[in-house]
């Protein structure tokens, strides 16, 4: 039994964006017929507008892999990262060509980034493949961080609702006759250690 309010809109002129007459007649009479079915236009208002702030959401979630690389690439170059051209160049010229600038960022597999990496070993760079995964790694690391910073004022204008990191488990290439064995070099306290068990 209590009366609620419902606001149609501004009346005025609508070259300014503002309600005419008519249109408000019209409103009224479609929110009468909601009423006359038994429903609350106030809460069909609020179910809509819920409805359309997900909606917006969900687009800003759509981060594409150019969107993703250029971020990244940016906050490399905020910090003065030395490394930021070189990687957006690698980024662009190696992998987008298979993974597509329009792909989705969320949508990248590890199979896409497993193909990257054949496609770049196919012309004999197996260095540069490695080097590429360990720039997606840390592309897609960034963009999973991006979504949720904590020192930022605003939701930022993209989100790429990565859940995965698609390069994380993708194996290095090895280089032909590669053992695995490395030269390590050791502190002296390393080396003590070390003399202390052979003699044992």
């Amino acid at each position: 039994g209590r009366r609620r309010k419902l606001t149609l809109g501004e009346f005025g002129d609508p070259r300014q964006g503002c309600m005419t007459l008519k249109e408000a007649n019209d409103q009224f009479e479609s929110l009468s017929r909601e009423l006359k079915a038994g429903k609350d236009p106030l809460e069909e208002r609020a179910t809509r507008e819920a409805s359309e702030i997900e909606a917006h959401r969900e687009r800003k979630r759509r981060g594409t892999f150019a969107q993703l690389v250029s971020a990244y690439v940016a906050s490399l170059t905020a910090r003065g990262a030395p490394s930021a051209a070189e990687i957006e160049r690698s980024l662009r010229h190696d992998a987008e060509p298979v993974i597509g600038a329009s792909t989705y960022a969320r949508d990248v597999r590890p199979e896409l980034v497993r193909a990257v990496m054949r496609r770049i070993v196919a012309r004999g760079s197996r260095e540069q493949a490695n080097r590429v995964r360990r720039y997606l790694q840390t592309a897609f690391r960034f963009g999973i961080e991006h979504d949720h910073r904590p020192d930022v004022s605003e939701e930022p204008d993209v989100l790429f609702g990565i859940e995965h990191n698609p390069a994380r488990d993708v194996a290095r290439v090895e280089r032909p006759g590669e053992t695995g064995v490395r030269n390590v070099e050791l502190t002296a306290e390393e080396i003590r250690t070390l003399w202390n068990g052979l003699a044992t």
